[in-house]
């Protein structure tokens, strides 16, 4: 993802978990 030279290693594993997160759950609350 170019999103990755943005951002610092640890900002993205949590920008990675949100992210996946919203993934999860988007098809669930439609």
């Amino acid at each position: 993802m170019f999103i990755m030279v943005f951002i610092n290693e640890r900002d993205y594993n949590e920008f990675a978990l949100l992210f996946f997160n919203q993934l999860l759950t988007f098809p669930k609350t439609t």
